[in-house]
């Protein structure tokens, strides 16, 4: 499915990995080629990549894309939270690629990847079960391949959304969900949940530093979820060049290790997980993605950034 054609990546090796095993798990699982396995590599050994960053295409691009959750009410105080997602490039792609994540209060709790060959479109979604009022986000990496005269280009885009669920006093403590906080009640609940998502993520930031001998003064940090702000913008530091490749190399990462779950072990599950935050160094020579899995260890990975 995949061309072979080799590329240079602004990726390093964090920590060394066994090549007779790299090549004895390409021969066996005819996934992709080496370059796919030198892209992303946390102080673990290497999974098998599936998503691909490819120089931006100038005449094809995303005509919609979106990222939307609903609340769907259950008996008493469960429900679902339903994420679905579309996008549509303006002409049929070689491969078509969506990865989303969903997070209840900062930890993972859904994923979804779906791909198709010779399409525009991709729509899916999934729903998870929860109770209790909660915030929830989302964010997609909408993705596009296209081969012409033996050349490879690519095509991107990030939507997100965010939900939150409370009960409502006024309707007996029933539960009711909204994206925008209009009434008094929501605004209430809003800070609530946002405080609350933050003094997590700053604690996972803090430990961080400390466990991986940080400057912390020497990084903008950023939350996953919000980076679709970045879409008409760079990044802190970088050119928007250099922005929107590492956004995609960026996705290569995440793939691997939160979708896939590839760890020095194998696999395992990455529900639980915190929202990854991205810490960009000020000096625009690298970021890494910080993140702690459910048993509590933290996990970091890095990226080079070539210059521009």
């Amino acid at each position: 499915m995949r061309n072979k054609q080799k590329q240079k990546t602004g990726f390093r090796l964090l920590e060394h990995g066994t090549r007779l095993r790299i090549m004895m798990l390409l021969f066996l699982l005819h996934l992709i080629p080496l370059y796919g396995l030198l892209q992303w590599l946390p102080f673990s050994n290497e999974p098998i990549a599936v998503v691909k960053f490819f120089p931006l295409d100038s005449e094809r691009y995303f005509t919609d894309f979106t990222t939307h959750l609903s609340f769907q009410p259950r008996q008493g105080n469960r429900y679902d939270m339903e994420l679905a997602t579309t996008s549509k490039t303006n002409e049929p792609a070689y491969l078509r690629q969506d990865v989303a994540l969903l997070y209840e209060d900062g930890e993972l709790i859904g994923k979804l990847f779906n791909w198709k060959e010779n399409t525009a479109t991709l729509v899916q979604s999934v729903k998870e079960e929860a109770a209790n009022p909660h915030r929830f986000d989302a964010i997609t990496y909408h993705h596009a391949e296209f081969h012409e005269n033996d050349q490879i280009t690519g095509q991107q885009a990030l939507s997100a959304d965010t939900r939150y669920v409370i009960a409502a006093p006024e309707k007996k403590g029933a539960l009711h969900s909204f994206s925008q906080a209009v009434t008094p009640e929501e605004q209430s609940w809003k800070v609530v949940f946002d405080r609350q998502l933050q003094k997590k993520l700053q604690k996972v930031l803090q430990q961080a530093i400390e466990s991986f001998k940080l400057h912390g003064d020497e990084y903008e940090v950023i939350p996953l979820t919000a980076l679709n702000s970045y879409l008409k913008q760079p990044l802190p530091g970088l050119t928007m060049k250099q922005s929107m490749e590492a956004i995609g190399r960026l996705w290569e990462g995440l793939y691997h290790y939160l979708v896939v779950g590839a760890n020095e072990e194998g696999t395992a599950s990455t529900i639980g997980s915190t929202i990854p935050l991205i810490l960009i160094h000020r000096s625009g020579s690298h970021l890494l993605v910080i993140y702690q899995t459910k048993d509590g260890k933290l996990h970091q990975l890095r990226q080079e950034i070539p210059a521009s």
